[in-house]
């Protein structure tokens, strides 16, 4: 599994998200536990247009580029209005071939865990041909974080073994489809 590069996909743009903390809790766990190598994927570095506008191709490119560099992922997922961040899919909507026959994972937050976003992701990964593990982690905007910032229950230690064992696990057998 040494071979791997799983990328961890922040799903939003927005100034104050709360997904750069979970990235980088989770980013940390990888690199003291893990032989894949776990790298985080911000869209907010690409400065992608709004899907049809051609005015940053470069962005679009180099987004494609990393995406295609990538064996699985890992989306930090937040719930806006009950579903997916637009950003995210905006981002996705720029790609296509360079997801197929690859693996992910979801880490969703929000009021409810980002439950409702992380089945709606589920849907949009299926038409990309990525396959979605079974393990997800819900984090709670009431129960994992507080005034200083994130703070991560005790439960979603073992959970981060669970997830990552199925991504790697499944990156690994689809890359003999690629």
């Amino acid at each position: 599994m040494s071979n791997l590069r799983i990328g961890i996909i922040l799903s939003t743009t927005r100034p104050m998200r709360k997904s750069v903390d979970i990235a980088k809790w989770f980013k940390a766990y990888t690199d003291s536990n893990r032989k894949a190598t776990y790298e985080i994927v911000d869209l907010n570095e690409y400065h992608l247009p709004l899907y049809g506008d051609e005015s940053n191709m470069n962005g679009v490119k180099a987004f494609n580029d990393k995406i295609n560099q990538l064996d699985g992922f890992i989306f930090v997922l937040a719930e806006y209005n009950h579903t997916i961040p637009a950003a995210l899919t905006n981002a996705i909507s720029w790609t296509q071939d360079v997801f197929h026959n690859k693996a992910a994972g979801i880490v969703s937050y929000g009021a409810a865990g980002g439950a409702r976003a992380a089945e709606h992701l589920r849907n949009v990964l299926a038409q990309m041909q990525v396959a979605s593990v079974q393990a997800h982690m819900l984090i709670s905007l009431f129960h994992d974080f507080d005034e200083n910032g994130f703070k991560p229950l005790a439960v979603h230690q073992k959970n981060l073994a669970l997830i990552t064992n199925q991504v790697e696990s499944w990156s690994q057998a689809l890359k003999t489809l690629r």
